[in-house]
């Protein structure tokens, strides 16, 4: 299946409820169809491998906001455990795909960690977010042309991974360390008993 066209409905998929705003469900339904027509342009896959990859990535963000009300009663160790669990399933169940793998783990992971201890927010003005967008950007990109080094599948998840972690993570604190934002009170669980 088009790994990259399923990735891009779950990714830009999610976020649109999530944001909830009318611009950003156009640009994402744009990318979502954009990764489909290049995936009907490559010969290698079947319409009914991209049917089979938009269904799939569909389910999973509906099985997704479905089980919210259980994620949002979960104990923060158990979701991180979820989170590292199905980044490593997923990689052993598909090593072709080590860096969404890695990705996905790394961005759970990271988010959970992230609310519990670092919890940012995000400034209000716009230089700041000028900033850290470009030191945020530069970092990946960085990480992005290192990682081009990895060959074997596990170096390719493990690249996946820190670059997840990068971006929900070691930026936001990077990001605090800087002054470009701030942090929301101290460290506490996010999630409410």
């Amino acid at each position: 299946m088009p790994i990259a066209f399923q990735s891009a409905i779950v990714f830009w998929g999610f976020l649109i409820p999530e944001i909830s705003d009318r611009r950003y469900t156009i640009f994402a339904a744009v990318i979502i169809a954009l990764a489909g027509f290049l995936a009907f342009l490559d010969p290698s896959y079947t319409i009914a491998d991209i049917f089979y990859a938009g269904l799939i990535g569909f389910f999973l963000i509906f099985t997704l906001y479905r089980s919210l009300d259980w994620i949002g009663g979960a104990p923060d160790f158990l979701l991180l455990g979820v989170a590292v669990l199905l980044g490593i399933c997923l990689f052993l169940l598909e090593p072709q795909a080590a860096f969404y793998a890695g990705l996905l783990l790394g961005f759970s992971a990271g988010f959970d960690i992230e609310t519990i201890k670092n919890r940012m927010a995000y400034p209000s003005s716009f230089f700041p977010k000028i900033k850290a967008s470009l030191v945020g950007l530069a970092g990946a990109v960085l990480l992005l042309l290192v990682f081009e080094l990895a060959v074997s599948s596990a170096a390719v998840f493990l690249s996946g991974i820190i670059l997840g972690l990068w971006i929900t993570l070691f930026a936001p604190v990077l990001f605090i360390k800087m002054t470009f934002s701030k942090r929301e009170g101290g460290i506490l669980s996010s999630r409410k008993s």
